[in-house]
């Protein structure tokens, strides 16, 4: 599922990509699933976090580095939900 946002600061070192009930009931996953998020052809697995009611998926300082964004930036995001193996 590929979607358009804005990176957001959380913090003064923490950034995030918002993300909606919707893409992520779109993906039929849980609420809170481990995912594979690709941004400026950069990929990586993280799970999306809650805080304060709003769905998060952290942006380190490493991803916004090799993704080369900064928050602020308007973002195209491509996520999926992550094969484990079990």
């Amino acid at each position: 599922m590929t979607f358009k946002t804005t990176l957001q600061a959380r913090t003064q070192s923490a950034t995030a990509i918002p993300v909606t009930e919707e893409i992520l009931a779109a993906l039929g996953t849980a609420k809170r699933p481990l995912l594979r998020v690709t941004v400026n052809g950069y990929s990586y697995t993280a799970r999306v976090g809650i805080m304060n009611g709003e769905r998060l998926i952290p942006a380190s300082a490493e991803v916004r580095k090799g993704a080369g964004i900064a928050a602020g930036d308007e973002i195209t995001v491509d996520i999926e939900p992550e094969q484990v193996p079990g």
